[in-house]
C-alpha cells in the first residue's frame, strides 16, 4: 500500500478554521475500528501522506492526536456544538468509509452530513472553497507524484484545504532536492507541522497493490527501488 485516506479540512473558513474542530476530528476519529470493521484488518494505517510501500513512509509522527472521545465531545461542547458535511468521490471504498466517520461522529455530539460527488462536482466544490471536511487519497510510491502531499496540502494548489507558507516550503524544498536523507528529513518534517496543526486526519491506506504495463520505466519497476539510508 502506498496511498493512505485523508480527511482533509479546509481551514479557511468555518468551521475548520478554529484549530479546536480540527482537533475534534482527530479525536473522533477511530481509524483501527474502520481498518477492523469495515476492511477485516487488511490495510495498514498511516499517520502521515505515505504507506509502507511508498518512499519516506513515517510509521509514528510525534505527537499525533488518536482516538479520544471524550476530549473530541468536550471540545464539541466548548464550541457550542459543531456541523459539518463531509465529502467524497463516488466510489465503494469511499463510501464505506464516510459511513463509518459519519457514525463515529455523530456519537461525540458532531453534526453530520454526508455529499458524495462525481469528478466534475467534486472539482466545483474544491474551486468554491466552501466545502468542510473531503475524504481523499494522499500521496503515491513517491509523495510528490499523481494525488501526492502537494496536491493536497500547499497553499498554490486547487485541491487543498491549507493556506500555510512554512509547510509550503518545506514541501517545495523537499521536492526539489535529489538528496535522499534530506528529503526524508523535510518530508519528517512536514508531517510532524501537518499533525501538530490538526490540518488533515489520515486513515487506512486501502491499496494493496499497483498494477503497470511492462513498458513501463520508473523506479521500482526498471530500477531498483531505494529506501532512505540504503
Amino acid at each position: 500500500a502506498t496511498s493512505p485516506y485523508v480527511v482533509q479540512l479546509n481551514t479557511s473558513s468555518a468551521p475548520f478554521d478554529d484549530q479546536r474542530a480540527r482537533e475534534a476530528i482527530y479525536y473522533a476519529t477511530d481509524a483501527e475500528a474502520i481498518r477492523v470493521g469495515v476492511f477485516n484488518s487488511r490495510y495498514p494505517i498511516s499517520q502521515a501522506f505515505t504507506a509502507p510501500g511508498g518512499r519516506f513512509h513515517v510509521d509514528v509522527v510525534p505527537g499525533y492526536r488518536g482516538y479520544a472521545p471524550e476530549r473530541a465531545r468536550a471540545i464539541v461542547d466548548e464550541l457550542g456544538g459543531l456541523r459539518i458535511t463531509l465529502g467524497t468521490l463516488r466510489s465503494a471504498v469511499a463510501e464505506q468509509i464516510v459511513t463509518a466517520l459519519q457514525s463515529q461522529w455523530r456519537r461525540v455530539g458532531i453534526d453530520v452530513e454526508i455529499e458524495v460527488y462525481d469528478i466534475a462536482r467534486l472539482v466545483q466544490e474544491f474551486q468554491s472553497g466552501h466545502w468542510h471536511a473531503m475524504l481523499q487519497t494522499a500521496g503515491s510510491f513517491d509523495p510528490e507524484a499523481v494525488s501526492g502531499v502537494s496536491s493536497r496540502f500547499r497553499s498554490d494548489r486547487p485541491f487543498t484545504g491549507v493556506k500555510d507558507r512554512v509547510l509550503d516550503d518545506l514541501l517545495e524544498r523537499a521536492a526539489g532536492t535529489f538528496d535522499e536523507e534530506k528529503r526524508a528529513r523535510l518530508y519528517a518534517e512536514a508531517a510532524r507541522h501537518i499533525s501538530d496543526r490538526a490540518y488533515a486526519a489520515f486513515l487506512l491506506a486501502y491499496a494493496p497493490a499497483q498494477l503497470s504495463r511492462g513498458t513501463l520505466e520508473g523506479p521500482g519497476l526498471t530500477t531498483p527501488r531505494q529506501r532512505p539510508g540504503m
